[in-house]
């Protein structure tokens, strides 16, 4: 199992964005740019993140992903999405970030609830 240093130190309401992809610096630094130029729904600049680097994690799948998350019990509860930059962000010119979510069909009360639940952004 992947471990991924740093989780368990992040802020508790901070979005979390794991790098697995390490191929292109610049592109990352242009990808973290971005970040810090972005807007929360208050329309105020984004005030943090926490980024997990997880060379380990380079080239694999969201479960793999979601594997190495749960492996940190208590924050599994609290995460609902995690952010992924892996290389199709550090390949594509606006560096967009996949969104994974760690709910389930069984996180919600019935079908109606949880229906159009995915993965994945990028595997809707």
């Amino acid at each position: 199992m992947v471990e991924l240093p740093g989780l368990s130190e992040r802020s508790e309401f901070s979005p979390v964005v794991i790098r697995t992809n390490f191929t292109d610096e610049a592109a990352w630094q242009e990808t973290t740019a971005e970040l810090e130029r972005s807007s929360l729904d208050d329309g105020g600049p984004a005030q943090s993140y926490d980024v997990v680097d997880a060379p380990e994690l380079d080239g694999t799948d969201t479960d793999a992903v979601l594997a190495a998350i749960s492996a940190h019990e208590e924050l599994w509860e609290q995460l609902s999405v995690v952010f992924v930059a892996d290389g199709t962000t550090m390949r594509a010119g606006h560096h967009a970030l996949r969104a994974v979510t760690t709910l389930t069909r069984e996180d919600f009360d019935d079908d109606e609830d949880s229906e159009g639940v995915f993965r994945s952004f990028a595997e809707r």
